[in-house]
């Protein structure tokens, strides 16, 4: 018989956390007492080896087994101390089993029953990692940025300070996770150094730790300087327009070619515009919204669409449902309104970065993906684009002046509208002296070329 695989357990779930009797104040024990009855014994042995999905699988009684994203299994106790909800933890299964857990659950409320205080709970680096997580990934829309955040502090930092207590671990063991990345995976361990800062402020905010925070930025001064910043290579703005009709007569996959004229008309990263889902598109109000988790500085990003953005998002859409007359339709219409990627591979997959590396280096184009965003700002400072316009349409901070930072509430949009929609029609307009012949079949595409 197949083993019945529970479901997770809501936090809404879990009962009132401040049961009272009458109009007097309760005392701990007697809060326990009055929390709602749960059914007891709901797990069994076998269930708890066998369930693997993420979760808080209910025992009864306030004892919960909680499971993470990479399957490591912990028994945690819901308790009153001190008359608020607090959560204890009883160990690691297997190590702990589910009957050593149920044991450890009784002794835990008899003692705060008969107002013995329970042994002090040691708060660990990975434990404190995990009940920061739990409140703090809620504000993602995204699980993939979730699953992120918690892989690497799982890979990079739990191995070195993960069981230690947070109040005691110093910057020298912070460096001593950094310092081995920093140089090799030098974006991973910017954003690591970052995660575990947070950690601390959550728990030197929840009185777990009284000293300063040993991963702030004063950590800095003390890793090693990297090399300075390499610019993006890019192409003259005047040699896009060519570099746009090479890649489209090119023999790349058609949805990895219009991912990256996307990208070129809309002036984004290139992860931004291979990740773009149908259901960040707005065709009425011709805009296309950016969530923040997927943007570089964690902000919200609308971009204004031109007529060709709109029309390489119909040819998308034409490539992947032409099969089904429906949804041609629709695309045909622009009131496409499915969700999921734009740009896939031919099995569903992302495309990814190294696919447009290969593609502009495989075109002989001198330049990279990113480098296409210099070529849009340089086109807009030689075509007299405010400065704070060509930003905004960029994401960027206007981070020379505070006091203009603080005070700039729009993100130019309308304004962006008619740049985009400029910077659009100079990339798709015929240069006046011809398109240039591409590196990749030559003889072929010159014919092309020709027909034009």
């Amino acid at each position: 018989m197949p083993t019945r695989q529970l479901p997770p357990v809501p936090d809404s779930c879990l009962g009132d956390t401040s049961p009272t009797l009458g109009g007097n104040s309760p005392l701990p024990h007697q809060m326990e007492e009055n929390m709602p009855k749960i059914l007891k014994n709901e797990l069994n042995p076998r269930t708890v080896a066998t369930l693997s999905k993420a979760g808080k699988y209910n025992d009864g009684g306030g004892l919960i087994l909680r499971i993470d994203q990479q399957g490591n299994k912990v028994w945690i106790q819901r308790v009153i101390l001190d008359g608020r909800e607090t959560m204890r933890g009883l160990g690691s299964y297997p190590a702990v089993s589910l009957a050593d857990a149920r044991r450890a659950s009784a002794e835990l409320k008899e003692r705060i029953k008969t107002g013995t205080p329970p042994e002090p709970d040691v708060m660990t680096f990975a434990v404190a990692a995990e009940q920061f997580l739990e409140g703090w990934t809620r504000q993602f829309k995204s699980p993939k940025h979730a699953l992120d955040w918690e892989k690497s502090l799982r890979s990079h930092a739990f191995p070195a300070i993960g069981d230690k207590p947070i109040d005691e671990i110093t910057t020298g063991e912070v460096l001593a996770v950094l310092t081995p990345i920093w140089y090799t995976v030098p974006v991973m361990a910017t954003r690591v150094r970052q995660r575990i800062e947070k950690v601390f402020d959550w728990a030197i905010l929840h009185n777990y730790r009284e000293k300063a925070n040993p991963a702030g930025k004063h950590i800095l001064t003390a890793l090693p300087k990297r090399r300075p910043t390499e610019h993006h290579k890019a192409l003259p703005y005047a040699e896009v327009p060519n570099a746009l009709r090479t890649i489209e007569l090119s023999t790349s996959l058609p949805l990895t070619r219009l991912a990256f004229r996307f990208m070129v008309l809309t002036a984004v990263r290139s992860g931004e515009a291979r990740l773009a889902d149908w259901a960040e598109i707005d065709w009425e109000q011709r805009t296309w919204t950016i969530p923040a988790e997927r943007m570089k500085m964690g902000r919200e990003h609308r971009v204004p669409l031109s007529d060709q953005a709109l029309d390489t998002l119909r040819d998308a859409a034409r490539v992947v449902h032409i099969h089904r007359r429906k949804q041609r339709e629709d695309a045909d219409a622009g009131n496409s309104t499915d969700a999921g990627l734009i740009f896939h591979t031919s099995t569903g997959g992302e495309i990814t970065s190294a696919a447009f590396s290969h593609m502009v280096q495989r075109l002989g184009l001198d330049a990279v993906p990113h480098g296409f965003r210099s070529s849009f700002r340089s086109w807009c400072a030689e075509h007299s684009v405010l400065r704070e316009v060509a930003e905004a349409s960029l994401s960027h901070l206007l981070g020379d002046n505070p006091a203009e930072t603080a005070y700039l509430r729009t993100d130019l949009l309308e304004q962006r509208r008619a740049v985009m929609q400029a910077w659009a029609d100079f990339c798709t307009t015929r240069p006046p002296g011809g398109y240039k012949e591409m590196s990749e079949e030559p003889e072929e595409n010159a014919l092309r070329l020709a027909a034009d």
